[in-house]
């Protein structure tokens, strides 16, 4: 269902595809995640983020059309359908050197929280959830 979602919604934004592993360049990071969780990827997480029960997922994507700062964070909030729109999308980021680590009950009991950081430095941004929805905020969480 998240991949129909997203095929749908990507639909309207031919410049945008998936990030893949190879877009990851913490070659070291993906082999250790590998040896714990079989179906790990750097950029795709489910989890409760905005705290209302039902899972969501992140992901991360890139543009196509550019070569700096070319890659952007969605987020479906749950339940998912096909026609599912992003309820965060933000573009212009540099994410090579990042992957999606998340904390439950870390901000708030109720939710997951999301953060895409650099596996070594633990430096990123972090998704908070506010009155208006969706924003990131720089994080230094060090969860290694």
């Amino acid at each position: 269902e998240h991949r129909e979602a997203v095929q749908q919604w990507l639909g309207q934004r031919p410049h945008l595809r998936l990030a893949i592993d190879g877009d990851c360049v913490c070659k070291s990071h993906l082999t250790s995640e590998r040896s714990s969780f079989v179906d790990y990827h750097p950029y795709y997480r489910t989890a409760d983020f905005n705290g209302d029960k039902t899972d969501d997922f992140a992901i991360v994507l890139v543009n196509t059309q550019k070569r700096a700062a070319k890659f952007s964070i969605a987020v479906f909030n749950g339940p998912i359908r096909k026609d599912s729109k992003a309820a965060f999308f933000r573009e212009g980021l540099d994410l090579r050197r990042m992957a999606f680590t998340a904390a439950q009950g870390l901000i708030d009991a109720r939710r997951t929280t999301l953060f895409v950081q650099n596996p070594n430095t633990g430096k990123g941004l972090m998704l908070s959830l506010g009155r208006k929805g969706y924003f990131l905020t720089p994080s230094q969480e060090d969860f290694n």
